[in-house]
């Protein structure tokens, strides 16, 4: 079990699923929703084929601790099982200033 069904691509929340062991949860339980996307790439030639993800989020805590638990494995549950079908190559990180912070900065 990954994360959807093949027919409808509706997400599974079942226990070790993909959607189970990726989803951060608060210190009161709560699920910490961030936005996030992903887009497919490929290089047929090459034999390269994967998906691009990006998430954002106010603190680098919850999208730092996603890939931990894929890896890892979270209270409860092993690691992500669509890593049985795939391998992650890179990640990054960036920092991207809020429109008020920039107004703060000193002119010149």
């Amino acid at each position: 079990m990954t994360g959807r069904t093949k027919l409808t691509n509706l997400e599974l929340d079942a226990p070790g699923s993909h959607k189970d062991v990726s989803t951060v949860l608060g210190p009161d339980g709560a699920e910490q929703k961030i936005p996030r996307s992903a887009m497919p790439f490929g290089r047929p030639g090459h034999g390269e084929f994967g998906t691009y993800f990006v998430a954002c989020a106010r603190t680098p805590a919850i999208p730092e601790t996603m890939p931990r638990e894929m890896f890892l494995g979270g209270p409860g549950s092993g690691p992500d099982p669509l890593l049985d079908y795939s391998r992650a190559v890179t990640g990054s990180l960036f920092l991207i200033p809020s429109a008020s912070f920039w107004e703060t900065l000193p002119v010149g």
